[in-house]
């Protein structure tokens, strides 16, 4: 396996022999492609300062009235009584390491959740409405929902994705849907979309994510990031790291039924026993997650890891993580350019004008 000090500038190497049969990349996508966390805290953060400045002014039209009759304002807004008045002050209690922190938990709830779903068992709930559900959880547990009336009409009308009432929270409905969604708007890292737009030149290059198909196309969008192929997870009526998601995308990218490219007359080829679902070996997952590649090589795909800041749950003193460093492909290290050495050492050409691209980072949105 190639070690990180192998990505010394020069020309382009040829391709690990491992990979030298491999026609399509699939790509983890939350935390390899995007970088969730930049984005879901100053979302959170920037929607708490937004909802203090309504409580704030709402609580000045309030002792305006107060002045003018005072039992009437007692029952406006009494002192620290009302809803309004409980998540004003919690507000002005958090600082912008807790909404990072908030925000970490709101991800750790996925990783519950993607692990916890069994199916054909567990009733199917797709990611938009988890975050929903979780979001609305996580902001009663830290005080800033509950289960009794809000003073806002609109908010008592929230329920959660299985239809029953859902607690109320310092957000109406309409900015609960919006925040939830920030996983639609997550911006690349600074390489990605080079990276992905030099690799789609030589790959077919595919998502394989748990997000939904429409939030996948909306990051692809909003990243600019060119995914020749869109594969969510969902597709498959499971979620990572079940079989059938590595499997799924497989057959679809280079099974003979699939349409990911499979080139004229190539269709019988393999045919059999299960030789229209493709051979495993002719895809690598990219992943900033070595348990996402080490489920993905269980079943016979290539590895290739990205590292990203403050991303891999294994400690670099583990012993799965020492192994880890023996199977897999292509190990990037942090720093070392990302998707765009990904490239390199694919032995795909990288031009100054891509590099320039990524160095550049994404067009504002």
């Amino acid at each position: 396996m190639p070690s990180p000090s192998d990505s010394a500038a020069g020309a382009a190497p040829q391709a690990p022999a491992g990979l030298s049969q491999v026609r399509a990349l699939t790509f983890d996508v939350f935390g390899t492609v995007v970088d969730w966390r930049t984005t879901v805290v100053r979302e959170l953060t920037q929607a708490a300062r937004d909802k203090l400045a309504t409580l704030s002014s709402s609580s000045s039209s309030a002792g305006t009235v107060a002045a003018a009759t005072a039992a009437t304002a007692a029952t406006i807004i009494p002192d620290g009584g009302s809803s309004g008045g409980r998540y004003k002050s919690r507000l002005e209690a958090l600082t912008d390491q807790d909404w990072a922190a908030f925000a970490q938990e709101w991800r750790n709830s996925y990783g519950v959740f993607t692990r916890s779903f069994v199916p054909g068992v567990t009733p199917w709930k797709d990611i938009d409405a988890h975050h929903r559900d979780s979001l609305v959880e996580l902001l009663v547990a830290w005080g800033l929902g509950g289960d009794g009336d809000d003073d806002d009409d609109d908010d008592k009308n929230n329920s959660t994705s299985a239809g029953t009432p859902a607690a109320s929270t310092v957000y109406t409905s309409a900015e609960l849907e919006h925040l939830s969604r920030v996983w639609h708007r997550l911006d690349p890292w600074p390489d990605s979309a080079a990276g992905l737009h030099a690799l789609g030149g030589g790959f077919i290059t595919a998502t394989l994510s748990n997000g939904t198909r429409e939030l996948l196309q909306d990051l692809d969008a909003h990243g600019g990031l060119g995914f020749r192929e869109i594969i969510s997870t969902a597709d498959f009526g499971a979620y990572k790291p079940h079989p059938s998601t590595y499997l799924g995308a497989v057959k679809k990218l280079v099974g003979s039924g699939g349409g990911g490219g499979v080139a004229k007359g190539e269709e019988e080829e393999g045919k059999g026993e299960g030789g229209d679902r493709g051979d495993p070996g002719q895809v690598a997952m990219v992943a900033a997650h070595l348990g996402d590649l080490a489920a993905a090589r269980s079943h016979g795909l290539r590895t290739i890891y990205v590292e990203r800041p403050r991303e891999e749950a294994w400690a670099a003193g583990e012993e799965r993580y020492q192994d880890a460093r023996r199977w897999v492909d292509i190990w990037v290290a942090e720093g070392e350019g990302g998707f765009l050495e990904v490239a390199r050492r694919l032995g795909v050409p990288v031009s100054s004008a891509v590099v320039a691209a990524a160095a550049a980072g994404p067009s504002p949105s």
